[in-house]
């Protein structure tokens, strides 16, 4: 379980809550210093996958895109801290050609 393991990293952690989505990894979110959060994680993951993926991120954000793209907070080997991004509206079908 990753909640003992994010109260290393985040000890006033409340609020943990595991959320649907994903194939690969689980997903929660969480609140740590009145700050919501998101999390990724996977205890048999492949090798530095949470510390590629964080760098992405980075490389995404100092890009100048339009994209919201989260900010990675905490890596670990098994897990990735996000800031959390509230879902937005879902996507008109006919505007998006399906």
């Amino acid at each position: 379980m990753i909640e003992p393991r994010l109260r290393t990293v985040f000890p006033d952690l409340t609020g943990f809550r595991a959320v649907p989505g994903g194939d690969t990894n689980r997903a929660a979110v969480f609140t740590s210093n009145g700050q919501k959060l998101f999390v990724k994680h996977n205890a048999h993951g492949l090798p530095r996958q949470f510390e590629a993926e964080a760098a992405g991120l980075d490389a995404l954000r100092a890009s100048g895109t339009s994209l919201i793209v989260p900010a990675p907070v905490h890596v670990a080997p098994d897990f990735l801290v996000l800031e959390y991004l509230p879902p937005g509206p879902s996507p008109d079908p006919i505007a998006i050609g399906t």
